[in-house]
């Protein structure tokens, strides 16, 4: 094929593709009866949901994503929502996922996501579900495809009893997130929270990753929790946070 035909062929595909994609909505209920509506193309494969706008509301429903099914990636940004991230699994194709400055309630939706390859997940999550996130297991043996897990800069706070734009934070997440089963050693970053000591068991967790990040975590200036790591033969990083010039 010449590269004039290679064009046209590739122009035409194109503009086929564009004829038969459909715009679909997803909605966003919050707990008062408001919805929130956001139209995307069925045909992306990256989609942003940017909650600002609703952002003072408590979501509890959240339809649409079944028309997505082409979709690579999604990314979430200061979702208020206080149910599980299921619906997610209607998106058989998904790759990457970003849930920045988002509430959750459980980490467990991460299990039917199979075609993951990497996740970036800034979350904050009411105290009342700070022992059940801490001590459930999420079983990760399907996701086969990992390459990179990031749960950075996330803490719990006060926020089912609180409007959510005056939510308190009660601290920063200060434990190894208890993903189990994981598959082909992908890279696991835990910037920027609030771990200062590792256990046993989660020196087990951390055998799973090829590499563990824990730069600005307390623990970078904890020699015997370090010497720890060392011990078990974890590859980390673990930089102290800057200091600050006053």
């Amino acid at each position: 094929m010449t590269v004039k035909k290679h064009i046209l062929f590739l122009a035409a595909f194109l503009c086929l593709g564009t004829l038969f994609a459909e715009k679909h909505e997803i909605a966003f209920v919050a707990e008062d009866g408001t919805s929130f509506k956001q139209i995307f193309d069925n045909s992306d494969k990256y989609l942003v949901v940017n909650a600002k706008k609703f952002s003072t509301k408590k979501i509890a429903k959240i339809k649409g994503f079944e028309n997505f099914s082409e979709t690579e990636n999604v990314c979430f940004y200061s979702l208020r929502y206080t149910g599980n991230y299921d619906f997610l699994k209607l998106l058989p194709n998904l790759k990457s996922l970003g849930l920045m400055n988002c509430w959750i309630s459980s980490l467990d939706f991460l299990e039917n996501l199979y075609n993951l390859e990497d996740m970036e997940i800034h979350f904050t999550a009411d105290i009342s579900k700070y022992d059940e996130i801490k001590e459930q297991k999420v079983d990760l043996k399907k996701l086969t495809k990992l390459k990179k897990i990031y749960v950075g800069d996330s803490d719990f706070c006060e926020i089912y009893e609180k409007k959510p734009w005056e939510s308190s934070v009660a601290h920063k997440m200060d434990f190894i997130p208890p993903f189990v089963n994981v598959q082909n050693k992908p890279e696991f970053m835990l910037d920027n929270n609030r771990i200062e000591k590792i256990s046993k068991e989660e020196i087990k967790l951390l055998k799973q990753y090829s590499e563990v990040s824990l730069d600005s975590n307390p623990i970078a200036k904890n020699k015997t929790e370090l010497l720890k790591l060392e011990k078990a033969k974890i590859n980390f990083s673990a930089e102290p946070m800057p200091e600050r010039n006053l």
